[in-house]
């Protein structure tokens, strides 16, 4: 049996480690980034719930992918 790996979840200046089978929100405006700490490959459902569901609100800060619609302020910089 295969277990998923936890996740570092940042919101705002608290991280919070999140063992298999949690859930967090985050609440509207404030920064927060997810990540893999470890080796074991990490699973993520994100729902969006409210009155507003689409994608097109989100401002990206950074993105080590490259993908479209990163901002050029970066992680510490004021948006």
């Amino acid at each position: 049996m295969r277990r998923p790996g936890p996740a570092r979840s940042t919101r705002g200046n608290e991280i919070v480690l999140l063992e298999e089978n949690p859930s967090t929100c985050i609440p509207i405006g404030v920064r927060h980034r997810i990540e893999n700490p470890g080796k074991i490959a990490l699973h993520i459902i994100e729902i969006p719930y409210g009155s507003f569901l689409g994608e097109d609100d989100m401002v990206r800060l950074e993105d080590q992918y490259g993908r479209e619609g990163t901002t050029s302020c970066g992680a510490t910089g004021s948006h």
